[in-house]
């Protein structure tokens, strides 16, 4: 009998120190704010558990060293995130204690679901913490003397490379009908750089395509559209690739594209009119007729790009005339704006050869600029 008992619990404290939160698990913090951890592993951060109670003199002690802590790594910004577990008090007492400390870090209440949490990983003492990895394991359980000195104990499981090592660039095509370089990027981390944008240069330090910036930061996948400035028959075999920050301020990464690895989005059927012997992807914009300026598109509401193919420049404001009021904005590739409810035009003529985005309020069937 006692070794089946022994064996029982053995089990359960097992089961229970190694249960993890699933997807449709969900709390409010203090700040009434939801954070649902299987959200927070899925976007590659660790999660710290911080048990604490807000009656314990103990925990009170270690707080500013857990703030600290959870300063140093980012305030949850970077690659782990914090969060307070209270064991059963109510809301208002952890708000008093996080201000006591001053403390920002995230903080669930006993009775808010802190109670819950504590069951789940089978914790009854305190200070104590749990830190899991973005694959849902425990990699560690600290006490009060890993707590203690917490930012230090943290430090071999958090420490991170090189920012530019945690971006790759999946791949790189050109769309010769729209003028545009897209680039899929891959962020591994939840979060890197304040509105950031890519510019592609050659060795001699020539741009020759330029991204509007348009992104809070780099997350996971993203899709970077650069305008090409300078046409792909003059380009090197080897180019650079720079990433800015803060609207092109600083200067955080560079890599190296070789051109062959490029991938031409065009025309390859050899019997087309528009045929591109430069082309590896046929982006089913072939014609086989002679007539380029009677070519008529669908347009998605919201953001949308195009190219323009007419023989002559054509003044902005009237080569959307007949869609004045479903277009919001047209942007070049120097960002410059055309507002038709303002009656602004800063871009002046739309030139052969560029591509121009435009945000509309509803969709817009048989869209043509050459024929306004």
């Amino acid at each position: 009998m006692k070794t089946r008992l022994l064996l029982l619990s053995t089990l359960t404290f097992s089961i229970s120190v190694f249960a993890q939160f699933t997807s449709d698990m969900s709390f409010v913090n203090t700040g009434d704010e939801s954070i649902n951890p299987s959200e927070i592993l899925g976007n590659g951060q660790y999660i710290y558990l911080d048990f604490f109670s807000t009656t314990c003199p103990t925990c009170n002690s270690v707080a500013p060293e857990v703030n600290n802590a959870y300063e140093t790594y980012g305030s949850n910004n970077q690659n782990v995130f914090f969060i307070g577990i209270d064991n059963f008090s109510s809301a208002s007492a952890c708000i008093t204690f996080s201000n006591s400390h001053n403390s920002e870090m995230p903080v669930i209440a006993g009775q808010e679901g802190g109670g819950t949490i504590f069951t789940l990983f089978n914790q009854s003492g305190y200070p104590k913490g749990i830190l899991i990895n973005p694959s849902g394991e425990i990699v560690s359980t600290m006490s009060y003397s890993s707590i203690v000195n917490l930012t230090e104990t943290l430090e071999p499981f958090l420490s991170t490379p090189n920012d530019c090592d945690l971006i790759e660039v999946t791949s790189v095509s050109m769309n010769i009908e729209t003028n545009v370089i897209e680039l899929l990027i891959n962020a591994n981390s939840s979060y890197l750089y304040s509105y950031p944008s890519f510019t592609i240069f050659n060795q001699s330090g020539d741009t020759l395509a330029t991204e509007q910036v348009d992104y809070y930061g780099l997350s996971g996948e993203s899709t970077h559209l650069l305008n090409i400035q300078s046409p792909i028959e003059n380009w090197e075999s080897e180019l650079t690739l720079q990433l800015y920050s803060g609207f092109y301020d600083v200067l955080e990464c560079s890599f190296t594209i070789n051109t062959n690895s490029i991938e031409i989005l065009d025309c390859t059927d050899e019997q087309a009119v528009n045929y591109n012997s430069n082309a590896t992807i046929n982006n089913e914009s072939c014609l086989y007729t002679v007539d380029y300026f009677n070519v008529y598109i669908d347009l998605n509401a919201g953001w949308n790009l195009v190219g323009f193919s007419c023989s002559e420049p054509i003044n902005t404001i009237d080569a959307f005339s007949s869609y004045t009021e479903n277009v919001v904005i047209v942007k070049d590739y120097l960002g410059t704006a055309y507002l038709p409810e303002y009656g602004f035009n800063g871009i002046g003529n739309l030139e052969r050869g560029y591509g121009y985005q435009l945000k509309i309020n509803e969709a817009i069937e048989g869209f043509n600029l050459c024929n306004p």
